[in-house]
């Protein structure tokens, strides 16, 4: 990266109290960290290396096949050069740094790839791919999507402010925000500045939460003084934004295998000022503190484990890492996950083949384009209906 594409700001004796994230810069004879600085770089989102990098691996599949029978690992040089190129022409690039790689990086760079194959154009593992096609209509709109790299979500905690109050807030002191298009809750950041040490959100009135996360929290529908169950609950995202939801109230279960995970849901609901989440690592669904509430849950919200492929955007890395045979075994853990589900609302059904062979009649799909993540979730509301009710959500992935 060239001195051109870096601006070096040094702070000033007056700061926003909404502070670009900083960085100590170390001198070299002490090791002892000096007057820090901010760096802004050609890509606002991004330091350099990180860029460059998820730029890299996002365009893998074009620079795989313009560098054949050469694999990428075998010249990151050559890899890097082609990217810088692609993204700023490669004029901008001064001689001495492309040296011997003058005429490989040419070659790469005038490849047509109109001959490449569609999944090559894609920027896609095959496989994944052909599962795309078969499974979507709009796929040419989806691959572009997942070039991009995803912005930076917040969720506005009702309990301690209206998302009218942030933006101003955000905006008076100088920072970029938009509503949202889809969640009455979200701010939207085209940036990803220092956010844990913002004012407000030290105060929890924000959190960050993907979109899609937030609309799926709006799904399960959950109402004051009811008892719900976030059932794989992770860190507890959704977890707070129903608590939200049920302005504290209820009671309001949080379930995960991953105890190390779970335990990061108290400090942050502390700080969202939640006095009804009960957070319980189990072992199992079959777990035994699970069992003794069976039937008892109003609401269960089951944000199953899944193959990560709705965060493309954000981890470009994942679809050249993963495999059809994960595909396979999380299917499995997700069929275990659903069909204990059918036991834990006050209402049954009786198997999870039941509730399959069902869902064209009693799941609601809602696409909602703002490219977040592609989740479905089943919302499980049992009482105070006599019959199951599902609600699902497919949004696109980010």
């Amino acid at each position: 990266m060239t001195d051109e594409s870096r601006i070096v700001l040094r702070p000033q004796a007056h700061r926003s109290v909404y502070p670009m994230q900083m960085s100590p810069v170390r001198n070299r004879s002490s090791g002892m960290p000096r007057t820090p600085s901010v760096v802004m770089t050609t890509s606002p989102s991004s330091p350099p290396a990180t860029g460059l990098f998820c730029s890299s691996i996002r365009h893998l599949g074009t620079l795989s096949w313009a560098m054949h029978p050469v694999p990428p690992a075998r010249a990151p040089r050559l890899v890097a050069l082609a990217t810088l190129a692609r993204q700023h022409g490669i004029e901008s690039l001064p001689p001495a740094s492309i040296g011997r790689e003058e005429g490989p990086l040419k070659n790469v760079l005038a490849a047509d790839f109109s001959k490449a194959p569609p999944y090559i154009q894609a920027e896609l593992p095959e496989w994944i791919y052909s599962l795309l096609e078969a499974q979507y209509d709009d796929t040419k709109e989806l691959y572009a999507s997942m070039l991009e790299g995803a912005p930076l979500d917040l969720r506005v905690n009702l309990l301690k402010a209206s998302r009218e109050e942030v933006l101003q807030e955000l905006a008076a002191n100088g920072v970029e925000a938009y509503p949202t298009p889809f969640s009455p809750d979200g701010v939207r950041l085209p940036t990803k500045p220092g956010l844990t040490q913002w004012p407000i959100y030290k105060e929890g009135k924000v959190d960050v939460q993907d979109e899609g996360s937030q609309l799926i929290a709006r799904l399960l529908t959950p109402r004051r003084r009811e008892m719900i169950c976030d059932f794989c609950a992770g860190a507890g995202g959704k977890t707070l934004a129903i608590g939200a939801l049920m302005r504290s109230t209820g009671s309001l279960y949080a379930f995960d295998v991953n105890e190390k995970r779970l335990a990061g849901l108290t400090p942050r609901m502390r700080r969202a000022g939640l006095s009804n989440v009960h957070p319980i690592a189990i072992r199992s669904e079959r777990d035994e503190r699970i069992r003794r509430l069976q039937g008892k849950f109003d609401r269960v919200l089951i944000d199953a484990p899944c193959t990560g492929t709705g965060t493309f955007r954000r981890n470009p890395d994942l679809k050249w890492r993963l495999a059809p045979s994960e595909l396979d075994r999380i299917n499995k853990i997700q069929k275990d996950v659903l069909a204990w589900s059918t036991e834990a609302a006050s209402t049954r059904v009786e198997s999870p083949t039941a509730m399959s062979s069902s869902l064209s009649k009693t799941v609601g799909y809602c696409s909602a384009y703002s490219w977040n993540r592609l989740r479905m979730v089943f919302a499980t509301a049992a009482r105070p209906s006599s019959a199951l009710y599902c609600s699902g959500v497919i949004q696109k992935w980010g």
